[in-house]
């Protein structure tokens, strides 16, 4: 009689256990959800700043302007136009002269393979004009949404040219000295 009191009691224990390693998968299902839902609420925010900033350099630029006009497009975000599963485009032009921001989700949530910083998102910059294309030399940086190791962790638009492991933040210099190189 002991005995089957015995089994019947490492039984239960036994689905008491299972129980509880279940309830604990359901939070981390919850945890990787509640995650997953915040980067890409921050992506989302992502896409806006870095067009933000293309908007606001492309307003300076052409406020200054007398003779010619930068090129926006899309001259305005658009939330129903961003792609989370696929890779985005800006576009400046100005008489031949292109800047490119093609950027988009890497394949994990949160990646740090190509930059020494968290991101959640990637992409390059390419610039070039007629000159450089007939030399086969285009400008091309990588760009990451990354955790800024200096301020609490907050992301920021971040450059990587790999040629000379140089780094910064995309910010109006950033765009004036890119543009610049191709004028």
């Amino acid at each position: 009689m002991f005995g089957l009191v015995a089994k019947w009691r490492r039984r239960a224990d036994r689905i008491a256990e299972l129980a509880h390693r279940l309830d604990r998968l359901a939070e981390r299902d919850e945890q990787v959800i509640a995650e997953t839902e915040s980067v890409e609420a921050a992506r989302r925010r992502g896409a806006a700043a870095l067009h933000s900033f293309c908007v606001e350099f492309t307003k300076r630029l052409n406020a200054e302007m007398t003779r010619a006009e930068l090129k926006l497009v899309p001259s305005e975000f658009d939330l129903k136009v961003y792609r989370e599963d696929g890779p985005n485009l800006i576009q400046m032009s100005l008489r031949g002269r292109i800047v490119q921001v093609q950027y988009e989700a890497p394949a994990r949530t949160v990646s740090n393979e190509y930059f020494r910083h968290p991101y959640i998102l990637q992409g390059q910059i390419t610039g070039f004009n007629q000159t450089l294309l007939e030399q086969d030399l285009v400008e091309e940086e990588m760009l990451f949404y990354a955790r800024d190791g200096k301020s609490n962790g907050a992301y920021r638009w971040h450059y990587f040219e790999p040629r000379t492991y140089q780094t910064g933040l995309v910010s109006e210099r950033y765009l004036t000295d890119l543009f610049g190189r191709l004028a």
